[in-house]
């Protein structure tokens, strides 16, 4: 019975796991003239929306998503990532170090910082209105530990009932 148990909670971990934890981060480079190109990397293919601040007068010029998939709306670009790796678009009138956004995986609620590749993350603004500034790898992890850790609790706990119901 013991062994029925652990091959369970085992075989639960392992579908759960992958689902701990999306990474996410951006590079862009400069252009020639007035603009940069972004690249944003997702570590799997998922259904997420991102949100990027972009500079006042900076246009969007072109974006890899199909057309109804994208929207510059003054000064943000909205993005509905659908089963997607990797975006590109083309911004003029900014330098890369100008750009900023948040990214929500629609599937669980989850949100972020969409980072820099080697970028540091602030944290909230503390009482005296500075930012300090933690280190976070790149890519950003970003996962529902909670949810996970109690599905596992209620898998060990349907798996002892299962067990103690076969003993009767």
């Amino acid at each position: 019975m013991f062994k029925g148990l652990v091959i369970v909670c085992l075989l639960f971990l392992v579908v759960a796991a992958p689902a701990a934890g999306m990474g996410i981060s951006r590079t862009a480079e400069a252009v020639d003239g007035d603009g940069c190109i972004v690249h944003v990397t997702l570590d799997d293919a998922s259904v997420v929306g991102i949100t990027e601040h972009i500079p006042p007068g900076s246009t969007v010029s072109s974006c890899s998503l199909p057309a109804d998939q994208w929207k510059q709306s003054g000064n943000n670009l909205y993005l509905a990532i659908i089963g997607e790796e990797e975006i590109t678009y083309v911004v003029s009138g900014c330098r890369p170090e100008d750009l900023s956004g948040t990214w929500t995986d629609l599937s669980d609620g989850n949100a972020g910082p969409v980072p820099m590749a080697g970028e540091e993350v602030s944290s909230p603004s503390d009482s005296q209105g500075t930012s300090p500034k933690k280190p976070t790898a790149s890519p950003t992890k970003a996962g529902n530990t909670a949810s996970i850790a109690g599905l596992t609790l209620a898998a060990i706990a349907f798996a002892a009932c299962a067990g103690r119901r076969g003993k009767q």
